[in-house]
Protein backbone atom coordinates (compact mmCIF):
# COMPACT_ATOMS: atom_id res chain seq x y z
CA UNK A 1 0.00 0.00 0.00
CA UNK A 2 2.85 2.41 0.69
CA UNK A 3 4.82 1.41 -2.31
CA UNK A 4 1.68 2.61 -4.50
CA UNK A 5 0.95 5.92 -2.33
CA UNK A 6 4.56 6.22 -3.22
CA UNK A 7 4.21 5.87 -7.33
CA UNK A 8 1.05 8.06 -6.91
CA UNK A 9 2.64 10.87 -5.60
CA UNK A 10 5.36 10.81 -7.04
CA UNK A 11 3.42 10.79 -10.58
CA UNK A 12 1.10 13.77 -9.59
CA UNK A 13 4.48 15.29 -8.67
CA UNK A 14 5.70 15.04 -12.21
CA UNK A 15 2.45 16.73 -13.74
CA UNK A 16 1.60 19.82 -13.43
CA UNK A 17 -2.02 20.53 -11.61
CA UNK A 18 -4.93 22.11 -12.97
CA UNK A 19 -4.05 25.67 -12.18
CA UNK A 20 -0.86 25.43 -13.30
CA UNK A 21 -1.86 24.12 -16.71
CA UNK A 22 -4.60 27.19 -17.00
CA UNK A 23 -2.10 29.67 -15.33
CA UNK A 24 0.11 28.36 -18.28
CA UNK A 25 -2.01 28.83 -21.08
CA UNK A 26 -3.20 32.29 -19.74
CA UNK A 27 0.69 33.47 -19.80
CA UNK A 28 1.04 32.04 -23.17
CA UNK A 29 -1.81 33.84 -24.36
CA UNK A 30 -0.75 37.11 -23.21
CA UNK A 31 2.67 36.80 -24.49
CA UNK A 32 1.11 35.81 -27.76
CA UNK A 33 -1.47 38.88 -27.72
CA UNK A 34 1.51 41.59 -26.79
CA UNK A 35 3.65 40.43 -29.49
CA UNK A 36 1.03 40.44 -32.23
CA UNK A 37 0.35 43.90 -30.69
CA UNK A 38 4.14 45.03 -30.98
CA UNK A 39 4.42 43.61 -34.57
CA UNK A 40 0.84 46.06 -35.39
CA UNK A 41 2.77 48.89 -34.06
CA UNK A 42 6.41 48.46 -35.90
CA UNK A 43 3.99 47.84 -39.25
CA UNK A 44 2.12 51.41 -38.33
CA UNK A 45 5.32 53.04 -37.41
CA UNK A 46 6.64 51.73 -40.37
CA UNK A 47 3.97 52.57 -42.97
CA UNK A 48 3.63 56.28 -41.40
CA UNK A 49 7.00 56.66 -41.60
CA UNK A 50 8.06 60.46 -41.21
CA UNK A 51 11.68 61.76 -41.28
CA UNK A 52 13.03 62.21 -38.35
CA UNK A 53 16.28 64.89 -39.61
CA UNK A 54 15.40 68.59 -40.89
CA UNK A 55 14.71 68.25 -44.34
CA UNK A 56 17.65 69.05 -47.00
CA UNK A 57 17.93 71.88 -49.34
CA UNK A 58 17.95 69.28 -52.10
CA UNK A 59 14.28 67.80 -50.54
CA UNK A 60 12.70 71.20 -49.89
CA UNK A 61 13.60 72.30 -53.09
CA UNK A 62 12.32 69.40 -55.13
CA UNK A 63 8.97 69.80 -52.86
CA UNK A 64 8.93 73.56 -53.68
CA UNK A 65 9.26 72.63 -57.38
CA UNK A 66 5.91 70.01 -57.41
CA UNK A 67 4.18 72.68 -55.05
CA UNK A 68 4.55 75.58 -58.14
CA UNK A 69 3.82 72.80 -60.78
CA UNK A 70 0.75 72.24 -59.03
CA UNK A 71 -0.43 75.66 -58.64
CA UNK A 72 0.82 76.46 -62.09
CA UNK A 73 -1.60 73.70 -63.31
CA UNK A 74 -4.63 74.73 -61.00
CA UNK A 75 -4.30 78.57 -62.37
CA UNK A 76 -4.31 76.99 -65.84
CA UNK A 77 -7.67 75.46 -64.97
CA UNK A 78 -9.07 78.35 -63.49
CA UNK A 79 -8.14 80.55 -66.27
CA UNK A 80 -9.55 78.79 -68.73
CA UNK A 81 -13.01 77.67 -67.23
CA UNK A 82 -13.58 81.54 -65.99
CA UNK A 83 -13.04 82.05 -69.84
CA UNK A 84 -15.09 79.88 -71.45
CA UNK A 85 -17.96 80.34 -68.73
CA UNK A 86 -18.15 83.91 -68.11
CA UNK A 87 -16.14 85.64 -70.83
CA UNK A 88 -18.24 85.91 -74.24
CA UNK A 89 -16.04 85.70 -77.11
CA UNK A 90 -16.57 87.77 -80.15
CA UNK A 91 -17.83 84.69 -82.15
CA UNK A 92 -20.45 84.11 -79.46
CA UNK A 93 -21.64 87.75 -79.59
CA UNK A 94 -21.91 87.94 -83.03
CA UNK A 95 -23.61 84.06 -82.98
CA UNK A 96 -26.56 85.48 -80.57
CA UNK A 97 -27.00 88.77 -82.31
CA UNK A 98 -27.61 87.16 -85.82
CA UNK A 99 -29.99 84.31 -83.86
CA UNK A 100 -31.95 87.14 -82.39
CA UNK A 101 -32.08 89.03 -85.70
CA UNK A 102 -33.61 86.13 -87.75
CA UNK A 103 -35.40 85.10 -85.27
CA UNK A 104 -37.59 88.32 -85.47
CA UNK A 105 -37.62 88.89 -89.30
CA UNK A 106 -40.82 87.70 -90.81
CA UNK A 107 -39.50 86.82 -93.89
CA UNK A 108 -37.37 83.83 -92.39
CA UNK A 109 -40.41 82.93 -90.31
CA UNK A 110 -42.23 82.36 -93.17
CA UNK A 111 -39.79 79.73 -94.11
CA UNK A 112 -38.27 78.06 -91.46
CA UNK A 113 -41.15 78.43 -89.40
CA UNK A 114 -41.08 79.03 -85.16
CA UNK A 115 -39.13 78.67 -83.06
CA UNK A 116 -36.29 78.73 -84.82
CA UNK A 117 -33.16 77.33 -83.16
CA UNK A 118 -29.82 77.60 -83.90
CA UNK A 119 -26.63 74.79 -84.06
CA UNK A 120 -22.65 74.92 -85.24
CA UNK A 121 -23.67 72.67 -87.80
CA UNK A 122 -25.34 69.16 -89.17
CA UNK A 123 -24.03 66.76 -87.45
CA UNK A 124 -24.36 63.94 -84.88
CA UNK A 125 -21.63 64.62 -83.11
CA UNK A 126 -22.85 66.64 -79.94
CA UNK A 127 -19.38 68.54 -79.46
CA UNK A 128 -19.60 69.45 -83.67
CA UNK A 129 -23.33 70.90 -83.22
CA UNK A 130 -22.38 73.12 -80.48
CA UNK A 131 -19.10 74.52 -82.09
CA UNK A 132 -19.61 77.32 -84.08
CA UNK A 133 -17.20 77.74 -86.73
CA UNK A 134 -15.52 81.50 -86.93
CA UNK A 135 -13.06 83.56 -87.89
CA UNK A 136 -11.19 86.68 -87.30
CA UNK A 137 -10.14 89.30 -90.08
CA UNK A 138 -8.47 92.85 -89.78
CA UNK A 139 -9.12 95.31 -92.49
CA UNK A 140 -6.31 97.57 -93.57
CA UNK A 141 -8.12 100.49 -91.70
CA UNK A 142 -7.27 98.61 -88.75
CA UNK A 143 -10.96 97.31 -88.35
CA UNK A 144 -11.24 93.68 -86.62
CA UNK A 145 -14.67 91.48 -88.43
CA UNK A 146 -15.65 88.65 -86.42
CA UNK A 147 -17.21 86.47 -89.16
CA UNK A 148 -18.89 83.44 -87.82
CA UNK A 149 -21.32 80.64 -90.33
CA UNK A 150 -23.90 78.38 -88.38
CA UNK A 151 -27.45 76.40 -88.91
CA UNK A 152 -30.51 77.43 -88.13
CA UNK A 153 -33.73 75.72 -88.07
CA UNK A 154 -37.43 75.70 -87.42
CA UNK A 155 -40.42 73.66 -88.32
CA UNK A 156 -41.11 74.07 -91.79
CA UNK A 157 -36.96 74.08 -92.85
CA UNK A 158 -33.66 74.57 -92.28
CA UNK A 159 -30.76 77.54 -93.27
CA UNK A 160 -27.05 78.66 -92.95
CA UNK A 161 -26.84 81.80 -91.64
CA UNK A 162 -23.45 83.98 -92.73
CA UNK A 163 -22.70 87.00 -90.51
CA UNK A 164 -19.94 89.64 -90.11
CA UNK A 165 -19.73 91.89 -87.47
CA UNK A 166 -17.27 94.62 -86.60
CA UNK A 167 -16.93 96.68 -83.51
CA UNK A 168 -17.82 100.33 -83.65
CA UNK A 169 -16.73 102.53 -80.17
CA UNK A 170 -18.41 100.26 -77.64
CA UNK A 171 -21.11 98.49 -80.02
CA UNK A 172 -21.17 95.59 -82.16
CA UNK A 173 -22.39 96.42 -85.70
CA UNK A 174 -23.40 93.82 -89.02
CA UNK A 175 -21.10 94.06 -92.05
CA UNK A 176 -24.16 91.68 -93.34
CA UNK A 177 -26.47 89.31 -92.12
CA UNK A 178 -27.54 86.69 -94.67
CA UNK A 179 -29.96 83.65 -94.05
CA UNK A 180 -29.51 80.54 -96.85
CA UNK A 181 -32.66 78.82 -96.88
CA UNK A 182 -31.37 75.08 -97.69
CA UNK A 183 -34.45 73.01 -96.73
CA UNK A 184 -36.93 72.05 -98.16
CA UNK A 185 -35.42 72.23 -101.78
CA UNK A 186 -38.37 74.42 -103.45
CA UNK A 187 -38.31 77.36 -101.30
CA UNK A 188 -34.62 77.97 -101.37
CA UNK A 189 -33.82 81.76 -100.71
CA UNK A 190 -31.02 83.95 -99.84
CA UNK A 191 -32.24 86.65 -97.58
CA UNK A 192 -30.68 89.63 -96.74
CA UNK A 193 -31.45 90.21 -93.32
CA UNK A 194 -29.48 93.28 -92.00
CA UNK A 195 -26.41 95.24 -94.22
CA UNK A 196 -24.23 97.54 -92.95
CA UNK A 197 -24.94 100.90 -91.61
CA UNK A 198 -23.87 103.80 -93.42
Amino acid sequence: MRASESQVASVSSKRPSFATKAGGKGKAREEALSSLQQKDQEALSTFFHEPKGPVTAVEGASYSVVIAGGLAIAATLAYYVVTELFVEKPADKVYNKALERIQQDPRVMVRLGSPIKGYGSDSRNRRARQRISHRMVRQEDGTEHCQVQFQASGPNGRATIHADMYEKGSDWEFAYLIVDVTYPPNARARINVQTAKQ
